[in-house]
C-alpha cells in the first residue's frame, strides 16, 4: 500500500478543475479528436452488452421486491385494521338502527286512517277552487320566479368561486415561471464563473487534463 491517495478536499479541488476544464472548447475537441477512430473490439463489445443486460435485469428485480413489499405491507395492514370488513359491519350497522328508528315511528303513528270518497272529493274540490282564485294564483307565480331567482344566485356563487379559484392558480404559475427565470439566471451566473476558472488555468495547449489539474493544485498551493 505505497499508493499515495488524495484527501477529500483535494478530490473535491480535482472534481471542480475537471469540469471547469471540460467546459473549454479546446479541451473538449482534444477528447473528441482523441477518440476518432476508435472502435471496441467483439469481445469488448460483447462484455458492454452483458453487463447492460444484467444492469438492467438487477434494475428489474428490485422494482419487483419493491413491489412486492408494498404488496406484503399492503395485505399486513389489511389484515390487522380489517378495513373492508369494518366498514362493511359500520354500513350494516346504520341500515339497521334506521330501521328501527322508522319502524319505533310507525308503531307510535299508528296506522294511517284511509280517507273516504267524499273526503277525498272534498279535497279536491278545494284544491281547485284555490286555483281558481287570482290572488292564489299570483301569489304561487311570484314563490315560482323567486325560487328559481335563488338557484340563479346559486349558480352566480359557484360562478365567482371558479373564477377566485383560477385568479389563485394564475398567481401560483407565475410565482412558479419567476422561481424558473431566477434559477435559469443562477445556472448562467456559476456557469460564467466556472468558464472563467478555467480560463485562469496557466497551461500549454499540448497538456493533458490530468496535467492541468496537477498544475492547478500546484498554483493554489
Amino acid at each position: 500500500s505505497f499508493c499515495r491517495k488524495h484527501s477529500p478536499e483535494t478530490i473535491e479541488k480535482i472534481r471542480q478543475r475537471t469540469r471547469a476544464a471540460l467546459l473549454r472548447p479546446e479541451v473538449r475537441q482534444k477528447l473528441k479528436a482523441a477518440a476518432t477512430g476508435r472502435t471496441h473490439e467483439k469481445e469488448t463489445k460483447d462484455k458492454i452488452r452483458r453487463n447492460r443486460a444484467h444492469a438492467v435485469e438487477r434494475a428489474k428485480q428490485e422494482r419487483e421486491r419493491a413491489r412486492a413489499k408494498r404488496r406484503a405491507v399492503q395485505d399486513v395492514w389489511q389484515a390487522a385494521l380489517q378495513i373492508p370488513e369494518r366498514r362493511l359491519a359500520l354500513y350494516e350497522r346504520q341500515r339497521a338502527r334506521a330501521a328501527e328508528a322508522r319502524a319505533r315511528k310507525r308503531a307510535q303513528r299508528g296506522p294511517a286512517p284511509r280517507k273516504s270518497p267524499e273526503h277525498r272529493a272534498k279535497i279536491s274540490q278545494a284544491i281547485k277552487a284555490k286555483w281558481e282564485s287570482r290572488d292564489y294564483r299570483s301569489r304561487q307565480s311570484t314563490a315560482s320566479r323567486a325560487s328559481s331567482g335563488g338557484r340563479a344566485n346559486k349558480w352566480q356563487g359557484y360562478e365567482e368561486a371558479i373564477r377566485q379559484e383560477a385568479r389563485k392558480s394564475w398567481a401560483k404559475r407565475q410565482a412558479l415561471i419567476e422561481k424558473h427565470k431566477g434559477m435559469k439566471e443562477e445556472a448562467a451566473r456559476l456557469l460564467e464563473q466556472a468558464t472563467a476558472a478555467a480560463a485562469r488555468m496557466r497551461l500549454h495547449d499540448d497538456d493533458s487534463v490530468e496535467a492541468r489539474m496537477a498544475n492547478e493544485l500546484v498554483l493554489k498551493a
